[in-house]
């Protein structure tokens, strides 16, 4: 019977020590998110697009961001979506990155997206995506709404 105390107690102070140590890394990965969650986010303007697009045929989407980021670097990402008539939903049909051009206050990004129709006029939806950095957080713009249509 002394053999199955001190089994328990072995496996006790096992259970214990093990507890401890997921606490304390919880405790290390809670500080590591909370250091992230207080940096600051990018000020991402909403893409500018023309609002009905040829499918096929491409187009350019601009917008600012701010601070300024490095020129010529490619520090935003457009997201098109693409509206689904059956579902209703919204798909994620394409990402594109964009170049920085900066100017006195701000960056100004641009890109260059083709998008195509699946053999029918669709509403497409585009959004910027800043990733996090070192000096700020992942950000998103607002979205820019528009139509793809098959010709003009």
């Amino acid at each position: 019977m002394r053999q199955r105390a001190g089994s328990k107690r072995r496996l006790a102070a096992a259970l214990f020590a093990l507890l401890l140590m997921l606490s304390v890394s919880a405790a290390v990965v809670g500080a590591a998110d909370a250091a992230a969650r207080s940096l600051p986010r990018v000020k991402l303007g909403r893409p500018h697009f023309p609002r009905v697009v040829v499918s096929g045929e491409s187009f350019d989407v601009w917008g600012t961001l701010r601070p300024r980021h490095a020129a010529g670097a490619q520090s935003v990402q457009i997201r098109c979506y693409y509206k689904d008539l059956l579902g209703g939903g919204w798909e994620l049909e394409k990402t594109v990155w964009a170049t920085n051009e900066n100017h006195r206050s701000y960056t100004h990004y641009t890109a260059t997206v083709t998008l195509v129709a699946p053999g029918y006029p669709v509403a497409c939806r585009l959004q910027a995506y800043a990733p996090a950095d070192s000096e700020h957080r992942a950000t998103t713009s607002s979205y820019a709404y528009g139509s793809v249509v098959l010709y003009e």
